[in-house]
């Protein structure tokens, strides 16, 4: 098949990292695979080219309006209609109002798959409500978790019916190659001293800055633990200030965005994902498959996953979510911040439960989320067999849907 990835940008991120396994697990298929950046192309977007995959970019501005919106969706509809693609797959809300518009101006005659990854409604207001006025203009939307596809139910009004939940894989192939990365030798941590790693944006949604609180209180331990943060983003600055406000500076380290996240996870005792909000994260399921403990904030996806207890260890999350917007809540953070120490310290306490609980999750990525299991379900669906019986018992017996 000739298929046509679109999405917002190529830099590093969840839905980009999946997006590049796919990507390339497909064209290794042998099928024919274009992924169109709107914005400039980024590193992920370089590394796919490298692979063989064919990358272009509209080069769009971050910031977006309607105006903008229109003019990419008129430059794709003239590329539809001069190359021949079997299916137009986006990824992202301002994807898939570009695609979906694009589409319809070339004709229609090809399906439409919407990816939506996130639960978060903090969109730019134009892309939100295009998003929502367009949705039926795609053959089905594709939730990466049973979280997102009750957000899109509630929030925008999609039938049940036309929304499938396709949850993400992982490449276990390319994670068995890797080798631990030499963090301690990199940022000079003893032996000794536990590695906590997390991997996501610097943004306040991840709430790193709990992590680090939770943290600061085992500084007692005999081995302090050191914070090791993987990815970029606007709040670096604010958790280099809060680390030295709680007295572990030294021992929090900001490695930035970097390519090899499972070799330093390989080099870590703990992961832990305490984030506020989340679709279905990748980062999570690399800990997974890479056989590490993992501590998680129960929200979105998470849950879906991560069994608490069996596979991994969950905690409520730092924040609560207001009827619009995330709003503070000084009991619920302290609270967010006692649940991750506990649980951090109960598997640095206990290594052997906490190897149990990560070969545990290792088998659940092996039985369930392996990157070849869901191409097929993906191949299935753009072959126009939406009604394959193969297809919902694959999503339901992932435990996804």
């Amino acid at each position: 098949m000739r298929i046509l990835f679109v999405i917002n940008g190529t830099d590093f991120g969840g839905t980009e990292v999946s997006l590049a396994q796919t990507a390339a697990s497909l064209a290794r298929r042998g099928h024919a695979v274009h992924v169109l950046s709107l914005k400039p192309v980024g590193p992920l977007g370089a590394r796919m080219a490298a692979a063989g995959v064919a990358v272009s970019s509209f080069d769009m501005p971050e910031a977006v309006s309607p105006a903008s919106l229109l003019q990419a969706a008129v430059r794709l509809a003239r590329r539809l209609r001069r190359e021949p693609y079997d299916v137009v797959h986006s990824l992202l809300p301002r994807a898939n109002v570009v695609s979906r518009v694009a589409n319809r101006l070339a004709g229609g005659g090809r399906p439409h798959f919407a990816g939506e990854r996130s639960t978060d409604f903090r969109r730019a207001r134009a892309v939100q409500v295009l998003n929502r006025l367009t949705a039926g203009w795609s053959d089905a939307v594709l939730a990466v978790s049973p979280a997102v596809r009750d957000v899109l139910i509630a929030r925008d009004g999609i039938a049940a019916r036309r929304i499938l939940v396709v949850p993400n894989g992982i490449d276990l192939r390319e994670i068995d190659r890797v080798e631990p990365a030499d963090v301690r030798g990199e940022r000079g941590i003893p032996a000794g001293h536990p590695i906590v790693c997390s991997i996501g944006r610097l943004i306040p949604d991840k709430g790193h800055v709990y992590l680090l609180r939770a943290v600061a209180a085992l500084a007692a331990r005999p081995a302090p633990a050191h914070v090791v943060l993987v990815g970029g983003g606007p709040e670096e600055g604010r958790l280099r200030d809060e680390a030295e406000r709680l007295g572990i500076g030294p021992r929090v380290h900001c490695l930035g965005v970097r390519g090899d996240a499972g070799a330093v996870l390989k080099a870590s005792d703990v992961f832990v994902l305490p984030s506020l909000e989340e679709g279905f994260p990748v980062s999570l399921l690399e800990a997974m498959a890479c056989a590490r403990p993992v501590v998680a904030s129960a929200v979105g996806g998470i849950p879906a996953v991560l069994a608490d207890g069996a596979t991994g260890l969950l905690v409520p999350p730092g924040e609560l979510w207001g009827a619009d917007a995330r709003t503070a809540d000084a009991a619920q953070a302290e609270r967010a911040v006692a649940a991750l120490g506990v649980a951090i310290a109960a598997l640095l306490d206990d290594p052997a439960r906490a190897r149990a609980l990560g070969a545990a999750a290792r088998k659940t990525v092996e039985e369930s989320h392996s990157l070849d299991r869901v191409v097929s379900m993906l191949e299935r669906l753009y072959a126009g067999r939406r009604a394959d019986p193969g297809i919902a018992p694959a999503v339901a017996s992932a435990g996804i849907g």
